[in-house]
């Protein structure tokens, strides 16, 4: 686990080369949404532990960094209390979410895209 979070920071670390320099006089029209994931149903705590540690990291990049072109869409924390037991929003497939999930992560893609580009919501 400790090897695949240390993965994850090295990666989070390189996506300061997206981001254009302050003092640069770069500008860009590229804005990348970056999604946290929700936790597996799968019952093996190490895995719930390294997606959780995954998306700890980009969380705490997201707030270090706070990049002009790239917005966090915290998917993995608004899934997370349905995402146990017979709470969990089932899918076709046990990896799959439901379709509740899914239209939870559209809403929330579609609200972040109105806000990054000055719409009102």
């Amino acid at each position: 686990v400790r090897r695949s979070l240390d993965r994850c920071h090295n990666a989070t670390s390189s996506l300061g080369d997206v981001e254009p320099s302050p003092s640069s006089n770069a500008t860009t029209t590229t804005t990348i949404f970056w999604s946290t994931i929700g936790v597996s149903q799968n019952p093996n705590a190490q895995k719930k532990h390294m997606t959780r540690g995954f998306n700890d990291e980009i969380r705490n990049w997201f707030a270090e960094v706070s990049p002009r072109n790239m917005r966090l869409i915290d998917w993995g924390r608004q899934i997370f209390p349905r995402s146990f037991g017979t709470d969990r929003i089932v899918g076709d497939l046990k990896p799959h979410w439901g379709l509740e999930a899914r239209l939870l992560f559209a809403q929330m893609l579609t609200h972040d895209v109105r806000i990054a580009f000055g719409h009102d919501v």
